[in-house]
């Protein structure tokens, strides 16, 4: 007797029972889950409207191009795209249909002009000019640990705004975490040269001994020791920004957060993985990310399953031992062996808290 063929009502209940289940595990976020499901809802609707064969790449092309018409954003048609990207993953891998009509499809691209202040990235050689800039005073660590938590992190400024010595968690095996306050996500510190970057400020701090002193304090003698104002972060990034002869406009410090977003996506990072890092409730702005790295050629498009091994891991700015101008170009210089710090890290997940 030959095999009946699932419907494809039956396909999204294994599917979504599936993503319940890794939610369950703690593999995939919940939000994620939600969206990923109501992005594939809405495109079998429209299918069933239209009278079209859901299994078609033209079709998911002409759902795409509806939702374009009705005026929808780019960043939430490809958002949902990510759910029916996910769904046939899914469904390629449990054998439940031949084949992957996504596979040759790419996310949307925005119009021109549409670019965000401020998400324009930097480019690997300009990260690395910029942590290159602070130096190994006591202000230079401070300014070295808020830097480098933003490339290799994905730091918000208000993370680092409102961060206390008494939210920094470590781990058994020596990476870091901020907790979050009123029950956001931790900002994980994972990668090697983050953790060395603020241990190294930590050792300096002035008020390292109470948990209730800022993270990141002024150095002034007339301010020592308060908290340093989102105003005055924006500012001394901005000020390094400089420094390395970065003078565009569009390059903030939020620039440095997506270099740290887009270079993960880059190394073949999948949307999940990332999220864990980057803590974007909203899947829209994260695949806008993803957006810019494909449409810039910097590959990263595929999504190769839900496990989460944290995305900072893969973060690796690229240029040569000096750079441009000579100077060291690598936050390498204060701190011990990444290389052999990498490995722990490189196993290493926190998703929501230590």
């Amino acid at each position: 007797m030959m095999a009946r063929y699932k419907t494809v009502e039956e396909l999204t209940a294994e599917w979504q029972a599936d993503l319940s289940e890794k939610v369950a595990a703690k593999q995939v976020a919940r939000t994620t889950c939600e969206t990923y499901m109501r992005g594939v809802e809405r495109y079998l609707h429209w299918c069933r409207q239209e009278r079209v064969r859901w299994q078609e790449t033209e079709s998911i092309g002409r759902w795409r191009s509806s939702l374009l018409r009705q005026g929808l954003s780019v960043g939430s048609i490809n958002t949902w795209f990510a759910g029916v990207r996910a769904f046939f993953s899914w469904a390629v891998e449990a054998r439940s249909v031949g084949h992957d009509p996504t596979l040759s499809m790419r996310t949307l691209a925005r119009p021109e002009g549409g670019e965000p202040a401020g998400r324009v990235p930097l480019t690997d050689r300009e990260v690395l000019r910029v942590l290159a800039q602070p130096d190994n005073s006591e202000i230079g660590l401070r300014d070295s640990a808020i830097l480098t938590l933003m490339v290799y992190a994905a730091a918000r400024t208000v993370d680092i705004q409102r961060a206390a010595v008494g939210d920094v968690k470590e781990s058994p095996d020596g990476a870091y975490a901020l907790s979050g306050d009123n029950g956001q996500e931790s900002l994980a510190i994972v990668h090697a040269h983050a953790v060395a970057a603020l241990q190294n400020w930590l050792e300096v701090h002035p008020m390292a001994d109470s948990v209730e002193a800022p993270l990141f304090v002024a150095l002034g003698n007339r301010a020592r020791g308060s908290r340093l104002t989102a105003r005055a972060i924006r500012r001394l990034v901005r000020g390094h920004l400089v420094s390395a002869g970065i003078r565009d406009p569009q390059k903030t410090a939020q620039s440095l957060r997506s270099s740290a977003i887009c270079n993960a996506l880059r190394q073949g990072q999948t949307l999940e993985q990332v999220r864990a890092m980057s803590r974007h409730r909203d899947l829209a702005s994260l695949s806008a990310h993803l957006s810019d790295v494909q449409n810039n050629g910097l590959g990263g498009e595929e999504e190769r399953g839900l496990l989460i091994v944290h995305a900072s891991a893969a973060i690796d700015y690229d240029a040569s031992p000096t750079d441009d101008d000579g100077r060291s170009a690598g936050p390498e210089r204060r701190t011990t062996s990444a290389r052999a710090t990498d490995k722990i890290y490189e196993k290493h997940s926190f998703v929501g808290g230590v």
